[in-house]
């Protein structure tokens, strides 16, 4: 029987949030929606 795996692949982009190019954040929860995110992922393993 043939197992398949998955991935979450999360990018790191905290610096890139804060930088003036990027002008005002428009998704002030980014990170909390992160963190449950890969929470969730954990949980289902």
């Amino acid at each position: 029987m043939q197992q398949h795996q998955k991935a979450l692949i999360m990018v790191d982009v905290q610096k890139a949030f804060e930088h003036e190019k990027w002008g005002e954040r428009n998704n002030l929860d980014a990170e909390k929606n992160i963190s449950r995110l890969l929470t969730f992922w954990r949980e289902k393993g």
